[in-house]
């Protein structure tokens, strides 16, 4: 992705760098900024409260619904938009010193957050904006420490969306993100961006290691997956507004995307 970043620092915060280990951080998510990827020098836990949101690396997109968090590794640009059309989303995260919780992996991580782990970030997240290097607060981030260590080595597959720089391929998902709820053949993908079926399942496969259509598959499963999260419609009438044609296919492919159940996903998202 050629977006523009911007670094934050502990001092961005009023904390002291030399002897933070941890804070906390939470707000309202009220605003979309496409174009400018974020990063700082300590490792985040993100999750939401109250809605679903996607975050952004320079490869991939993740949507984070409010059953699962992201560990996002220091230093890693980012970003985060919020959903279709969500109204203000409530976020909460733990910052972790690299020290106090070292990586081995330097890429977004997405899991299901057991009910300890989530209650411990909302506990922590009671104050606005602290600094939790001592006492009995400290002693909980160190037991978040190893619930999410643990949640991480038992993650299940999580679903996330490929990006890309190259122009022709942009113009491709751009137009997915326009019609995906209408039927989408390869021949009409190709047409609207003025290459052969053969070239642009090429160019495809090159840079997502998936064809055109596996990727309109994957799009359409995601965000039928936001409005499962925000919406109380039925599962029918959500699967056929977004382009699925048979309940079957739609259930065949969200088990395949997400190794559960639409309802069940529901029951832990809304």
């Amino acid at each position: 992705m050629d977006n523009q970043s911007k670094g934050y620092t502990l001092e961005n915060f009023g904390l002291n760098p030399d002897t933070t280990k941890a804070f906390t951080l939470h707000g309202i998510w009220n605003q979309d900024d496409p174009e400018i990827l974020d990063f700082h020098g300590f490792h985040q836990v993100l999750m939401t409260i109250d809605g679903t949101i996607l975050l952004y690396d320079e490869h991939f997109q993740y949507p984070l619904f409010k059953h699962v968090a992201a560990l996002i590794p220091a230093h890693l640009p980012h970003r985060v938009k919020k959903a279709q059309s969500q109204k203000d989303i409530h976020c909460e995260s733990i910052f972790f010193n690299r020290d106090f919780f070292p990586l081995s992996d330097n890429s977004i991580s997405v899991f299901e957050i057991t009910d300890l782990g989530g209650a411990l970030i909302r506990t922590l997240n009671e104050e606005p904006l602290i600094d939790i290097s001592e006492g009995f607060k400290f002693q909980c981030v160190e037991l978040l420490g190893e619930v999410i260590k643990r949640d991480l080595q038992d993650r299940t597959q999580q679903i996330r969306l490929p990006v890309s720089d190259d122009p022709r391929i942009q113009k491709a998902t751009n137009f997915i993100e326009s019609h995906y709820r209408s039927k989408i053949t390869l021949t009409d993908l190709a047409e609207a961006v003025n290459l052969s079926t053969r070239q642009l399942t090429r160019i495809f496969i090159k840079d997502f290691k998936m064809s055109a259509m596996e990727y309109l598959r994957t799009y359409r499963i995601l965000h039928t997956s936001v409005s499962l999260s925000s919406s109380k419609k039925k599962v029918i009438d959500i699967a056929l507004s977004h382009g699925y044609e048979t309940i079957s296919t739609f259930y065949q492919d969200f088990f395949k995307y997400f190794g559960t159940s639409p309802d069940r996903f529901r029951k832990l998202s809304l």
